[in-house]
């Protein structure tokens, strides 16, 4: 089954060039834009780029180096601290390599102006998002209550996405008649912190959303029970829901491959650790990224691949090639494992 099956039942941009008014960079014109409170600063840089998108604490674009046709977004732009707690502005193209001013100089800003970006105070954010209120716990059983009683709608996640009705439940997972979307919800324990909404009828990239105003700090889906069983960690919430359904504690992050967060190595200390992400190139650096900060504290680590079509995931494993749990653990047995505890996958 490919990904575009799962429907559910629901401008070219020259580069600019160097502009011949801006000045050489000397002590007194930095010193006038450093002074200078209108000085577009990050949101300069973010008007020349194309297909910016705003991140948690960053935005994506596309690569404006020459060299480096970029058909996915693959520049970061980071604000951060430096070593002087000064606002630095960091540009970093994980496809090419290009650095901040390689990529100013490729969307025509003067030397003076990286000096700005690198060093200057200047800061851009988005308006920070109103918080939708959280659905209280009638609300949330009144749409597992729809789903249940939808043949259809329920249909959509036993044969499409391999999930069980006792998976459903558990998991609380229903569905919102006014919104036309399934709802997800997120726990910390026994607290509710986010509901992730999955249209399917949507584009990619737009199927899946958090509550307004709650979607930060990512957060693990489902959250990972106490003690030191082995941990299989997912891409996505509905790839982690039907390793689950197939007898794997599984989890995944709420907000894509890249988005592994330090602190949630400490729920995997001591266990034996898989990542099982989607076949392509963002799941695999995406998978080694996380793996390398899980490394310090896990028993084992693995970055599995699947072995299937670029864009397959496990849920493709399940439910599109009928491929069977144990043969993924397996597949997990026969990937070389990093850690003291390689001796192998425990059942």
């Amino acid at each position: 089954m490919s990904p575009a099956s799962r429907r559910g039942p629901a401008a070219n941009r020259t580069p600019s060039k160097q502009r011949s008014d801006q000045a050489a960079s000397t002590a007194g014109n930095v010193t006038e834009l450093l002074g200078d409170p209108a000085t577009p600063g990050v949101l300069a840089a973010l008007s020349l780029l194309t297909v910016v998108k705003s991140g948690h604490g960053h935005w994506t674009a596309h690569c404006p180096m020459p060299e480096h046709p970029d058909s996915e977004p693959s520049l970061r732009i980071d604000v951060a601290p430096d070593w002087a707690d000064r606002l630095v502005t960091k540009f970093h193209c994980k496809g090419c390599g290009a650095n901040g001013v390689d990529v100013l100089g490729a969307i025509g800003l003067a030397h003076c102006q990286q000096i700005v970006f690198h060093r200057g105070t200047e800061f851009y954010r988005q308006p920070k998002e109103r918080a939708h209120p959280l659905p209280d716990r009638l609300r949330i059983r009144a749409w597992m209550n729809y789903l249940d009683g939808s043949p259809s709608l329920r249909g959509y996640l036993v044969n499409e996405r391999g999930l069980t009705r006792r998976t459903i439940r558990q998991h609380h997972i229903g569905f919102d008649e006014g919104r036309e979307c399934y709802v997800l919800p997120v726990y910390e324990g026994a607290r509710l912190v986010n509901l992730r909404r999955y249209f399917p009828g949507q584009p990619a990239g737009q199927k899946m959303r958090h509550l307004q105003g709650h979607g930060s700090p990512p957060r693990l889906y489902p959250s990972v029970p106490s003690g030191r069983g082995p941990v299989v960690v997912a891409e996505g919430e509905w790839d982690a829901l039907v390793a689950r359904r197939n007898g794997l504690l599984a989890v995944s992050g709420t907000h894509g491959a890249d988005t592994w967060q330090p602190e949630w190595s400490a729920a995997l200390e001591d266990r034996h650790v898989a990542f099982v992400y989607d076949c392509d190139k963002a799941g695999r650096e995406g998978a080694f990224a996380a793996a390398a900060l899980v490394e310090p504290v896990a028993r084992s680590v693995r970055v599995v691949d699947l072995g299937l079509a670029e864009k397959e995931d496990l849920t493709d494993w399940f439910v599109g090639h009928g491929r069977s749990v144990e043969e993924l653990r397996s597949l997990i047995n026969a990937t070389p494992a990093a850690g003291a505890g390689t001796a192998g996958w425990p059942s």
